[in-house]
């Protein structure tokens, strides 16, 4: 928890601020108990996007903003959706909930339609995301390749 006071000291949030589960409404989010890293992370997260953008409602606060639970506070895992890893574990503030691998299958546009088979756990399809690419990404990395004047197939 150095890590984490570290952050509010650099953020100017005292410890005693918890403007994501001092709520009613969001006292036990994500079922994170009270002093754990995650519920620390939840709220160090949050009191950061209102710190940077103070004319911010709460509701428009949590629009698009998400936290990588499974990273450290001193990195700063806060913001929009980014790259998943396999152990990624990105909580919703919008929907105030940790998505699912299936979540993160369907961010990367796989689709809500797609079945991701009833075997496969919640953290095997989390590891399925974080190996997965979406196909424009590689189409562009590849159009260089193709479109090289110099190559031998032109």
């Amino acid at each position: 928890m150095a890590k984490h006071a570290a952050v509010r000291a650099k953020l100017g949030v005292p410890a005693s601020y918890m403007p994501w589960t001092g709520q009613p409404h969001n006292e036990t989010a994500a079922g994170f108990t009270h002093g754990t890293r995650r519920h620390e992370l939840l709220n160090l997260a949050f009191a950061a996007r209102l710190i940077s953008q103070p004319g911010l409602s709460r509701e428009e606060a949590k629009h698009r903003y998400y936290v990588n639970l499974s990273q450290c506070a001193s990195r700063d895992p806060w913001g929009s959706c980014k790259t998943f890893c396999r152990k990624t574990l990105l909580f919703s503030y919008e929907g105030g909930f940790v998505m699912s691998g299936g979540d993160h299958l369907m961010s990367l546009g796989f689709g809500a339609a797609r079945s991701y088979g009833s075997d496969l756990e919640d953290g095997e399809l989390r590891d399925l995301a974080g190996e997965a690419f979406g196909v424009p990404c590689i189409a562009t990395a590849m159009a260089g390749f193709f479109l090289n004047r110099l190559a031998p197939w032109w």
